[in-house]
């Protein structure tokens, strides 16, 4: 059984071949560069800020993801 995450979750936007988010501690936009599709196509990963170390799950929603439906 997989235990819940008590990580604040953040959604991230996919560009070209990185996806970027913004950290909730420090308000720091950072970037995850994926080099294989594989990575870069999945739905959720774990990231840390650049700046301020700060541990968060990040969500890539998919192409047909609209908020608020």
């Amino acid at each position: 059984m997989k235990k819940e995450s008590l990580k604040p979750i953040t959604t991230g936007t996919r560009a070209g071949n990185s996806i970027r988010f913004i950290c909730h501690g420090c308000r720091t936009e950072n970037t995850i560069i994926c080099r294989m599709p594989k990575d870069y196509y999945r739905e959720t990963r774990d990231a840390t800020c650049a700046q301020g170390k700060n541990r968060s799950t990040v969500l890539t929603p998919g192409t047909n993801y609209y908020p608020g439906e």
